[in-house]
C-alpha cells in the first residue's frame, strides 16, 4: 500500500505523547531578545491608546473630524471664526464664507 508524505520522503520521528507540549521542545531565546520584545509591544500599546484618546471620538463615530477633534488644544496663527462651514452629518463640511479674501 502507498502512503503519502506531502512532499517529505524521512520518516516521523518518534513522539511522546505524554510529554509536555506533546513533544514538541521550544527553541532557547536570549532574554535579551524576550525583554526588548515585551518593550516594543508596551510602546506599541501606549502608541495605540494615546491615539486613541486623541481621536477615539471621531473613530467611533461620536464627533466629525472638522469639530476640532484630534487633541487640537493648541493655537494656530489661523482662528476658526475666520471662515464659515456648513456642516452636514455624514456629509463633508463646505465653506460658505471666507474672510481672508
Amino acid at each position: 500500500m502507498q502512503r503519502r508524505s506531502f512532499g517529505g520522503h524521512a520518516a516521523a520521528p518518534k513522539v511522546d505523547r505524554n510529554a509536555p507540549y506533546g513533544g514538541f521542545v521550544p527553541p532557547h531565546v536570549n532574554p535579551v531578545h524576550v525583554y526588548l520584545g515585551e518593550g516594543m509591544a508596551m510602546i506599541m500599546w501606549l502608541w495605540i491608546f494615546y491615539r486613541f484618546k486623541q481621536d477615539g471620538a471621531c473613530l467611533l463615530g461620536f464627533q466629525h473630524p472638522w469639530d476640532g477633534a484630534h487633541g487640537d488644544d493648541h493655537h494656530h496663527s489661523v482662528h476658526a471664526t475666520e471662515f464659515k462651514w456648513e456642516k452636514k452629518v455624514g456629509g463633508r463640511a463646505i465653506l460658505i464664507e471666507d474672510d481672508h479674501h
